[in-house]
């Protein structure tokens, strides 16, 4: 899968927080950055909706069963 908006714009948020880190030298605000940074990366994560397995589709149809009521 290609770079799309999203994966772009999850990038440029984990350079900034990089950025920020370290214009405030804040070691751990710059490591949850390159955190952040990585994700979009390596295509990992949550950031592009695909959290949830794929559903899988049948299109068999289920047999009507019938019930009969025992007395």
């Amino acid at each position: 899968m290609g770079w799309n908006f999203m994966r772009i714009f999850r990038f440029a948020v984990g350079i900034f927080i990089i950025v920020q880190g370290y214009m405030m030298s804040e070691w751990l605000l710059m490591g949850v950055g390159a955190f952040f940074t990585l994700l979009p990366v390596f295509n990992v994560g949550c950031g592009s909706g695909t959290c949830n397995p794929a559903s899988r589709r049948t299109s068999k149809n289920l047999e009507q069963i019938e019930f009969k009521e025992l007395k």
